[in-house]
């Protein structure tokens, strides 16, 4: 084996000053008594780190570092240290014991007076890893790289840089600290923790220039090296491989776990579980992550997952928030659902904790999910019971009973549940937290910030590592609060792999199903033409791709498909008009009703419906209509606009930029989609009622299928919409004005048969005031017809 190993740190020694060589001497116990000594400290030291709940707050980022993840750490760095003299007996490298009783001597200093020095267990931190990361570097490049090339010697070079740079910061800290107190203290006013993260950020240029070397000896000797290995003796390959075993080890991320809350008890009956957890949150988080995740094509996103940003956010000791940013339809909730799926991977390999997310959205039938306190809500819940299946935590057990005493059970206001965060960390010692929040431009503009400050509260309060991970438009007060944070703007020279990738993908997939291109006689060749027109336009927008291959679908000749390409609309919503004028060109009456009908109640929907209550409610006031929409229907004519969640059983908008697009339109003002909800709810109520000329009325306005008149599915399907309708009526009316309720409407005409008086104990409106007081009153039963008096104390009371 070469000895240069063995003298790298003596040369970077001979660099210094003689000021500076004097001060590293430290002692001269021999290595092993060195690490021995070090590594109790250290232990010793977390141990009271935990207790004391040490952090620090940086000067210049304002980061809250979390002293007990440093001491982990440092055991770590010092346990892989040991590793290469097992792997190489021969190894002992006597020079290396200098700078490792140089961090010795900086902890005890630091631990005796943590208030002032705790920023200092960051440089030791530093400084451990690199001494043991590059121990382990020189064993797998010097002794098989020994000739003297302008690359070896220019990797050598670098090292000893790197070297001298870490005794430069054990010599300025040593000449700080062995300064008498009185002056230390005078010093120290003058002497700011800035400046030893200058000496940080010395130490990391050196680092980057040694792997930047070591990637060109990799590039240079490639050839020789595998020769050398192919004459080595199997000891020796076995012993190679086993380095680097080890480098990797120590350029994985170190194990962040929380052991301890696996012998935790909660004693609550499956029932009583149940009911807090609900109390806590409703939200089907699971689900949507599925949802949105199914999305995601095979090995897309290794940009961000390897961009050094986001590495650097999960991997320091500083509780830290990473925001991703970027246009609409930039496939933001994809990446995030791979952030996601990659922290649950670290916890599978019990490398992490496990992360809670929730995926915000801006939906009228989902409007729990674009408010502040659902999101903090669900987090919590999550965090209650990590992993699903374990007990509740005590905090969360004792908050809801207090709740209950009070007779508050309404669940909990944002800084309730952001306390309780904070509460669940330190009381349970969370080694790591990783809170996911995708779409912040999806909360409701109103009271988004106050999300906003709850994570800053958090990141600063918490005394365990919080790592928070959040997405969003560029909104300008989102811009306003994060663009301090690190952050990763998601533009076209990051995604266009995946974009490619995508476009390939469903182009193919159309082809495949006839769908696109069915009666060209050049597929091969107008599939490689699409394909490279749609990426080239896309400009790092998914959604831009996903809708030129849309319009692309009708075209049946190439020469239309080719002159179609060559006239690409540059911007999304220009795309969206195309789109549209495609969906409603479509021959048919009926299907340009399901049409307008579909994207009406999606806009205006109060609550999700199932994807056949939803199928009711948009066939119900549609004339001379008597067949059924199935799902695989409605999609066809919505195509683009509007998808099926399998998961949650229910139809959304394909991207909140369709929501945008229509709600834009004159076609969808609110008072029409109202309209029509309004409508489609009173037929429902009247279909269902006792009236003798019900069934005159539906049949003059066409609607001639009565709901629940046919199968077993349907009529529960029915009976589910009629339960919207009686719940949600009175909501719509409110919004309709005077001047749309006239007679020669077709509003106007349900709204007055619906309200008369002269229908008797059938009329529609007497058996919405019995289910409306049998649900306050169960058993409750009218005991005679509604007469006018009492219809319009109705009107008022609900301000029809």
């Amino acid at each position: 084996m070469s000895k240069d190993s063995s003298d790298l740190w003596a040369a970077a020694l001979k660099t210094l000053n003689e000021g500076d060589r004097n001060l590293v001497t430290f002692d001269g116990q021999h290595k092993l008594e060195v690490l021995s000594d070090l590594g109790q400290l250290v232990i010793s030291a977390r141990e009271k780190s935990i207790e004391k709940r040490w952090r620090f707050h940086r000067p210049g980022d304002g980061q809250t570092v979390i002293l007990r993840d440093l001491f982990t750490k440092i055991v770590v760095w010092i346990d892989r240290f040991k590793e290469i003299g097992d792997i190489v007996i021969q190894y002992d490298p006597v020079h290396a014991a200098l700078p490792w009783a140089g961090i010795r001597f900086l902890l005890q200093l630091a631990v005796s007076d943590i208030t002032n020095f705790a920023f200092i267990v960051e440089g030791a931190e530093t400084m451990a890893r690199s001494i043991s990361r590059y121990a382990t570097f020189e064993q797998i490049y010097l002794p098989y790289n020994s000739t003297a090339s302008r690359a070896m010697k220019r990797l050598k070079d670098a090292l000893v840089r790197l070297y001298a740079a870490i005794l430069i910061y054990l010599a300025k800290a040593k000449r700080y600290f062995e300064e008498h107190t009185p002056k230390r203290m005078f010093k120290a006013a003058l002497t700011s923790q800035s400046d030893f993260e200058e000496l940080l950020r010395n130490i990391d240029k050196h680092t980057a220039n040694v792997d930047h070397e070591a990637s060109l000896v990799d590039a240079e000797r490639s050839s020789d090296i595998s020769n050398t290995l192919v004459s080595l003796s199997i000891d020796h390959q076995e012993m190679h491989a086993k380095l680097r075993e080890l480098l990797q080890s120590i350029d994985s991320p170190i194990r962040r776990m929380s052991p301890q809350l696996d012998s935790l008890q909660d004693h609550l009956k499956h029932t009583e579980r149940v009911e807090i957890l609900r109390w806590l949150s409703s939200q089907p988080y699971l689900e949507h992550h599925q949802q949105i995740k199914k999305q995601a094509l095979p090995g897309s996103g290794q940009w961000l997952l390897q961009d050094p940003q986001y590495i650097k956010w999960y991997e320091q000791s500083a509780s830290s928030l990473l925001w991703l940013h970027g246009k609409q339809g930039s496939g933001k909730s994809t990446l995030v659902s791979l952030v996601v799926e990659d922290m649950i991977k670290r916890f599978e390999a019990s490398q992490s904790a496990l992360p809670v997310y929730f995926y915000c959205t801006r939906s009228a039938a989902e409007p729990e999910r674009s408010k502040p306190d659902t999101v903090l809500a669900s987090i919590l819940r999550q965090l209650s019971c990590v992993p699903p299946d374990a007990p509740l935590l005590s905090p969360v057990i004792e908050k809801y009973k207090r709740q209950g005493e009070g007779f508050k059970s309404n669940g909990l206001g944002l800084d309730d549940s952001r306390d309780l965060i904070i509460r669940l960390i330190e009381d349970h010692s969370m080694t790591m937290t990783i809170i996911v929040v995708d779409a912040l431009d999806e909360c409701d503009a109103e009271m988004r910030q106050s999300l906003l400050d709850a994570f800053e509260h958090i990141l600063k309060e918490s005394v365990g590592l919080v790592k928070i991970f959040v997405s969003s438009r560029d909104d300008q007060d989102i811009v306003c609060t994060l663009r301090r944070y690190p952050n990763l703007d998601i533009s076209s020279d990051k995604n266009t792999a995946d974009i490619e990738a995508y476009v390939k993908t469903e182009a193919q997939k159309l082809v495949n199903k006839g769908q696109l291109l069915r009666n060209s006689r050049a597929k091969e060749e107008m599939t490689a033409l699409i394909i490279d027109q749609v990426c080239k336009g896309a400009d790092g927008m998914f959604r831009w791709a996903s809708l030129q291959l849309g319009v692309l679908r009708p075209l049946i000749r190439d020469e239309d498909i080719r002159a179609q390409l060559g006239r690409l609309p540059p911007k999304l919503e220009q795309l969206y008009v195309e789109a549209y004028n495609n969906l409603i060109s479509r021959p048919g009456e009926v299907c340009r009703s399901i049409i307008d009908n579909a994207l009406k109640w999606l806009l205006c929907a109060r609550e999700e419906m199932h994807a056949s209550e939803f199928l009711v409610a948009v066939a119900a006031n549609l004339k001379t209509f008597e067949g059924d929409i199935s799902v695989d229907s409605l999609l066809e004519l919505c195509n683009n606009f509007v998808v099926y969640d399998e998961g949650l059983d229910i139809f959304r908008f394909a991207h909140l930029s369709v929501r945008e697009f229509l709600e834009k339109m004159p076609a969808f003002a609110e008072v029409s989609c109202y309209t029509l909800a309004a409508e489609c709810c009173l037929l429902q109520m009247v279909a269902y009622s006792n009236c003798p000329v019900a069934e005159q009325l539906m049949s003059d306005l066409h609607c001639i299928r009565l709901r629940g008149s046919s199968g077993n599915t349907e009529s529960s399907s029915c009976a589910e919409f009629l339960r919207y309708a009686n719940t949600f009526w009175t909501e719509y009316c409110q919004q309709i004005p005077q001047r749309n309720r006239s007679d020669d409407t077709q509003f106007g005409r349900i709204f007055r048969f619906f309200l008369s008086d002269k229908l008797g104990s059938g009329s529609p409106l007497n058996a919405w005031v019995q289910w409306h007081c049998n649900r306050m009153i169960p058993g409750w039963k009218a005991e005679a017809p509604l007469k006018a008096p009492r219809i319009s104390y109705l009107l008022f009371r609900f301000s029809l």
